[in-house]
């Protein structure tokens, strides 16, 4: 008895050990050692998740995805003989979806097209039909870097937001793929619209924040996909899910600008100002520059009076004051943030007060949050 004891504790620390690996190493073949570890010791189901997420994480693996099909040949036969039964047998929109969702999570990326295929040439009407297929193109698109499936993937993905336009899974794919060829904008537009339908979503806003880090420029969105495809890489500004966040840390001042020329292009957005020390900025229509060196807007002026107040009363309430606030006016609505650092005003279309463009003032602030300290003056 004593023996099996140590035996269960001696394969449990090496299972650990290789989920640590597989966590920390920058390759896929931790997760296929843990993979095998796990079969071996008859923990499958175990196995079969950690294969998926490995396959996530290294979407180009040959490796894994063979460890993953294996394991679910193991594993899943029965539900896969379900839904092929079902879909076969009583065809619909539902069955065939289940089905090619299935075959999605497995890596089965072929079967997963021709299912999502049937569906949309069938049930022509629905939108899981065209978002599918999208859905397996890109998957595709990741694995192989092949342009035609990469652009087949957008053109689907389109129909599917003309189709259903508060599709937020449409939309959200949308922005993974101009994100991940540098469509900077592109993708920033769509993952404005999944904020806008699902305000609490974290990957979208972790995105959004990403996003707004970078420089926006008009772009041919076939050349991107072509270089996609002759580098055998993504866009080298790429970030894969997991090495996103929605609160960055300290934002130097280039990037200042670069987010307030992406706030600047929002819709409804007409004029922005920041002040915060030694810098007052304004942008409009995608251009930002420093207030001084323009003639006095008006708008910026009204942020350093803010900040001043705001740094002020934080000081004599000992804390460090985060503050919104929005002014009604005839011709315009003003949404206000103040921090002990800095103030930022967005002069937007009056009565508007859109999600996107608020997440998109906060990560701003949140960035600028740990900026030195307001001088003290006698």
């Amino acid at each position: 008895m004593t023996l099996e004891l140590l035996k269960r504790v001696r394969n449990g620390a090496s299972i650990e050990r290789l989920r640590e690996r597989a966590r920390d190493e920058g390759s896929p073949r931790g997760y296929v050692e843990l993979c095998h570890a796990l079969v071996v010791k008859g923990r499958a189901v175990r196995a079969l998740a950690v294969a998926q997420e490995g396959v996530r994480k290294f979407p180009r693996s040959l490796e894994l995805a063979d460890q993953l099909r294996l394991i679910w040949g193991q594993t899943a036969r029965t539900e896969l003989q379900e839904l092929e039964g079902r879909a076969k047998d009583r065809p619909s929109p539902a069955s065939l979806r289940a089905l090619a969702e299935h075959y999605i999570s497995f890596e089965e990326l072929d079967r997963a097209l021709e299912c999502a295929q049937q569906l949309s040439r069938t049930y022509p009407e629905v939108v899981d039909g065209p978002l599918l297929v999208g859905c397996a193109l890109w998957k595709r698109f990741v694995r192989d870097h092949v342009a035609l499936d990469g652009k087949r993937a957008l053109d689907q993905l389109r129909d599917a937001v003309a189709m259903a336009p508060r599709s937020a899974a449409a939309w959200k794919l949308l922005s993974e793929i101009w994100f991940y060829v540098g469509a900077v904008s592109h993708a920033l537009e769509a993952v404005t619209k999944v904020l806008e339908i699902e305000p609490a979503d974290e990957d979208a806003a972790a995105l959004h924040s990403t996003l707004l880090g970078h420089p926006s420029k008009k772009v041919d969105e076939e050349e991107l996909i072509r270089a996609v495809d002759d580098m055998d890489s993504p866009w080298r500004g790429y970030r894969p899910e997991d090495s996103r966040t929605a609160t960055p840390g300290h934002l130097p001042e280039n990037d200042v600008h670069r987010m307030l020329h992406q706030l600047s292009t929002m819709a409804g957005v007409r004029r922005l100002a920041l002040s915060r020390i030694g810098i007052d900025l304004v942008a409009r229509d995608g251009h930002v520059f420093p207030e001084r060196r323009t003639q006095p807007d008006d708008l910026v002026a009204l942020t350093a009076v803010f900040r001043r107040r705001v740094a002020a009363g934080a000081k004599r309430l000992g804390i460090g004051a985060f503050q919104e606030s929005e002014i009604v006016l005839k011709t315009a609505t003003v949404l206000a943030f103040g921090g002990m650092n800095a103030v930022l005003l967005a002069e937007v279309e009056p009565g508007m007060r859109s999600n996107a463009v608020i997440r998109a003032c906060r990560d701003v602030m949140g960035r600028l949050d740990v900026a030195p300290r307001e001088p003290q003056h006698a």
